[in-house]
C-alpha cells in the first residue's frame, strides 16, 4: 500500500488574514469605482449644450432677440453680444443655482 504525502496545509489565523485582505482589496476598489463613476455623471453637460445650441440656431434665425434670460432645470442661462477689439462676439452663458458652475460659450454674433 502506497504511503500518501502530507501537504502542509495553512493555519485558520493564515486563512482569516488573507481573506481580510482580499475584502480590503475589493472594498477599495469598489470605492474607487464608485467615486469615478458619480464624478462622471455630475461632470455631463450634454443636455445642457444641446439646449445652448438650440439657442444659438434660434438666435440666428431670429426666433429669440438678445439678452435673453432663461432658467432651464437648475440652470440660469443668460445669451449678450459682447465686444472685444472691435469684434462683436455672442456668449452664452449658463449659471448652476446650486453649486455657482459656469458654462460660457461664445459664437459669431451677426
Amino acid at each position: 500500500m502506497a504511503l500518501l504525502k502530507k501537504i502542509r496545509g495553512s493555519t485558520l489565523m493564515e486563512t482569516l488574514v488573507a481573506t481580510v485582505l482580499i475584502v480590503l482589496i475589493f472594498m477599495i476598489a469598489s470605492m474607487l469605482m464608485n467615486a469615478i463613476f458619480s464624478a462622471s455623471i455630475k461632470g455631463n453637460n450634454q443636455q445642457l449644450t444641446e439646449h445652448l445650441n438650440q439657442l444659438e440656431y434660434a438666435q440666428k434665425n431670429g426666433l429669440i432677440t438678445v439678452p435673453y434670460t432663461e432658467e432651464w432645470g437648475n440652470w440660469l442661462i443668460e445669451i449678450y453680444p459682447e465686444t472685444v477689439a472691435n469684434v462683436t462676439y455672442l456668449t452664452l452663458e449658463s449659471t448652476h443655482k446650486d453649486s455657482k458652475k459656469q458654462l460660457k460659450t461664445y459664437a459669431s454674433f451677426e
